[in-house]
């Protein structure tokens, strides 16, 4: 009997091996089966290769999933998902499930259904689960160590809290049991002495922080790899995981010049404003480690003129740095005729009183004008639908504007191409693409695609010498409108 038992157990894990690797073969551009660090199994899921449409649908259902954790990564289009009391085979075959019914209601539903349900999804999630759709990037600037915003504490801060998001791995998170949409800021301090900083949220969310220090800089401690880093239990200043929408870290005896990072996390994962302050202390912060912001009109096409802006303070003047060995001291600097090579980071230091701050950036993209055909020749039936297709070629997302007949122009937002969309005249119609354009420009178009709808045949017939011992004759009078009949 343990043979028999043995061998069935055997068999058994043959069985879930092959289901596991048929179920992966099923969608592998979907999900990668990842092994962490520990041996633990994890899914990795890209967006890249979906549509706009199929993206929302599979962002949402993952939400959804039970016994799972879902992070949106720092990699774009990046989804992870850890299983939590369950089988990772069992998840992966739940994840392909999601993967096929998006894609399957892609290719089903026209605008208005799928419009429908993107609205739907809007609705429900936020604005978020779209921009993530589109971009594939997280929508929270600040969500890790090394990406901490500096703040001075004679300054109200507000900032809208992220949701669906997760803490890097890595810190000693102390009291911090969970750490659901991270906003990380650090401070230096200039007058020595205890600081307190009081946070809420509107409306009443759950909110918690943690703050580490004292650090001689900002970065240097923030792990990159899966380690504490400088982020060490010894390190922690302060901590509260409590219930409360309102909190307030103590820093009880700041070091002059020194630094301390501090993050706010949202643990209702519902949307609110959070704000923060110093509330009490004699110490106070340096404020010169406060960039003013800079900004610029990119994205740009290919020829335009780059405008960089910075906020004007009294008293400072301006150090700009960027691609091409690129360096300006004016604040409000040009660069005309920008091309590709001149696309990426622009860097801007103020110095007020020789203190020079921490640096700011903006990044400048230069795309090229997209160009994009419509094609789809057709002929159908009256009430049958057919596809027709936008090639696009170019930065995406794109911005379609396709005319049927002499109506108004049908609008089309899409970031994957070639764009397959379905129409359904009730005569026969000819479509014209008559404008492309990505973030930055306009484009040029080409083609048309003529939808010939042809009425269904009518079927209709007499008979005579019914009942009559003669030859019954039946004559055929099917009205055929174009073509020929068929037997």
């Amino acid at each position: 009997m343990k043979t028999f038992t043995n061998r069935f157990k055997a068999c058994y894990e043959i069985l879930l091996v092959t289901l596991f690797s048929l179920c992966f073969s099923m969608n592998t551009s979907a999900q990668k089966l990842m092994t962490g660090n520990d041996g633990s199994k994890y899914l990795q899921v890209e967006l890249s290769g979906h549509s706009y449409f199929s993206r929302m649908m599979m962002v949402n259902d993952f939400q959804k999933l039970g016994n799972a954790k879902v992070v949106l990564s720092d990699q774009t289009g990046i989804i992870y998902i850890y299983p939590l009391d369950r089988q990772i085979n069992q998840l992966s075959v739940q994840v392909n499930q999601i993967v096929q019914k998006a894609e399957s209601l892609d290719k089903s539903y026209n605008k208005n259904q799928q419009t429908e349900i993107i609205n739907n999804l809007i609705s429900s999630n936020g604005d978020w689960i779209e921009a993530y759709a589109l971009s594939g990037e997280r929508v929270i600037a600040n969500d890790s160590c090394h990406k901490s915003f500096p703040f001075c504490t004679n300054t109200i801060y507000t900032f809208p809290a992220g949701v669906n998001t997760s803490a890097q791995v890595g810190p000693n998170y102390n009291c911090l049991s969970t750490r659901p949409n991270p906003a990380w800021y650090h401070l230096k301090i200039l007058d020595p002495g205890p600081i307190a900083i009081y946070m809420f949220s509107t409306p009443s969310r759950d909110i918690d922080f943690c703050l580490w220090g004292p650090y001689v800089d900002p970065i240097s401690p923030c792990p990159m790899t899966n380690t504490n880093g400088g982020l060490t239990g010894s390190k922690v200043v302060d901590c509260s995981y409590s219930p409360n929408p309102t909190e307030t870290a103590n820093i009880p005896n700041g070091v002059a010049g020194q630094y301390y990072i501090l993050i706010i996390t949202n643990f209702s994962n519902q949307p609110c404003d959070i704000t923060f302050q110093q509330s009490g202390g004699t110490g106070s912060t340096d404020c010169t480690i406060l960039p003013p912001p800079a900004t610029s009109n990119s994205p740009l096409c290919v020829g335009e003129t780059l405008q960089l802006n910075a906020a004007t303070v009294i008293g400072a003047s301006y150090h700009w740095v960027g691609p091409n060995n690129f360096v300006s001291n004016q604040q409000n600097p040009q660069i005309t005729n920008m091309q590709h090579s001149q696309a990426g980071v622009y860097s801007l230091t103020i110095t007020v009183n020789g203190q020079t701050s921490d640096p700011t950036s903006t990044e400048i993209f230069v795309y090229d004008p997209p160009n994009a055909t419509l094609t789809g020749d057709a002929s159908i039936c009256l009430g049958d639908s057919t596809q027709l297709t936008i090639s696009a070629f170019g930065v995406g997302p794109y911005r379609a504007a396709i005319v049927a007949g002499s109506g108004f122009p049908m609008i089309i937002n899409f970031f994957q191409t070639p764009h397959i969309f379905w129409v359904k005249p009730n005569i026969t119609t000819t479509y014209t693409l008559t404008s492309i354009s990505n973030n930055a420009c306009a484009g040029t178009v080409s083609g048309t695609a003529v939808v010939t709808v042809r009425q269904p045949p009518v079927p209709a017939f007499v008979a005579s010498n019914l009942c009559s011992r003669l030859t019954t004759i039946f004559t055929d009078q099917t009205t055929v409108p174009v073509g020929g009949i068929a037997s």
